[in-house]
């Protein structure tokens, strides 16, 4: 009586080895689906790398177009201010020999 019978040891046995194999079949799955997450991810992460790029393709056209606008403006403000400071020079002598 003082031995276990060897029937418990069987399932004792059985029991640990179910579980190992149920952990290591779980691991596998796990690292199966984080397989096909990384994938994903790598599909997306790559739509993410286009969409800015196609961005910034955006934003320098942007920027190319505007500075031609403030160049146009910059041209018209010096038509603008030309005939206007010769015309304030023009006063000003005309104000100094007063």
């Amino acid at each position: 009586m003082s031995e276990i019978p060897a029937i418990y040891w069987m399932i004792i046995i059985a029991v640990l080895t179910a579980s190992i194999v149920t952990l290591i079949l779980y691991l596998a799955l796990s690292a199966k689906e984080l397989a096909k997450t990384m994938s994903t991810l790598n599909k997306t992460m790559e739509e993410a790398n286009n969409v800015v790029i196609s961005a910034q393709k955006i934003v320098s056209a942007v920027e190319v177009k505007i500075s031609s606008i403030l160049e146009t403006l910059e041209q018209i403000n010096n038509i603008i201010r030309s005939p206007l400071s010769l015309v304030e020079r023009f006063f000003s002598r005309f104000n100094k020999s007063k």
